[in-house]
């Protein structure tokens, strides 16, 4: 009886376990430059790639270029760096911006 008790209780726990570690979400639209540069909320890779995806998905587009990936994070970088003023501005600006321009 007490083994089918844990059996009962070990899918239970590992699920509050994954919920618990699933807790971690941002509004990536309130992300500045200045959180995308620092690192603070996520690897500037994982953060190019989501903005990806979204402008993609405005387009209707499933086309993958892995290339233009790395490009556009190192992009998004430089820009932030270097181009805006007080870093206050929103990263969704900023790709918006760069990726209507590459068009």
């Amino acid at each position: 009886m007490l083994s089918r008790t844990y059996l009962t209780m070990l899918p239970l726990m590992l699920f509050a376990f994954s919920a618990a570690q699933a807790q971690t979400t941002d509004n990536v639209a309130k992300i500045t430059c200045e959180q995308f540069t620092d690192l603070t909320v996520a690897t500037s890779d994982t953060i190019a790639i989501w903005l990806n995806g979204y402008h993609h998905g405005l387009q209707r587009s499933t086309i993958v270029d892995a290339q233009q990936l790395k490009d556009q994070a190192q992009n998004l970088m430089s820009y932030c760096l270097y181009e805006v003023k007080g870093r206050t501005v929103t990263i969704m600006e900023v790709a918006e911006k760069l990726l209507t321009s590459n068009k």
